[in-house]
């Protein structure tokens, strides 16, 4: 565990920017307002950390779904 809070350390300052450009981003499901500008900088954050987005529209909002194919047998899901 302690590799994993050692790259958590070492990458704080890039975590925390990503935070706070997500909070900047207006998205209010409730006025369909900023949907999919927000799906779309979720897309870009993946594709950023090296892995492979997609943007799935629905009959309501957008679904980014992010896959990072490492050669792991597990998978995480969220």
């Amino acid at each position: 565990m302690q590799d994993v809070f050692d790259y958590i350390e070492r990458h704080q300052d890039e975590y925390i920017r990503w935070l706070q450009a997500l909070c900047r981003q207006p998205s209010v499901a409730a006025q369909n307002r900023g949907m999919a500008e927000t799906a779309k900088m979720v897309e870009g954050l993946i594709r950023e950390i090296g892995g492979h987005a997609k943007r799935i529209d629905t009959s309501g909002y957008p679904v980014v779904y992010g896959e990072f194919a490492n050669g792991k047998k597990k998978t995480l899901s969220f």
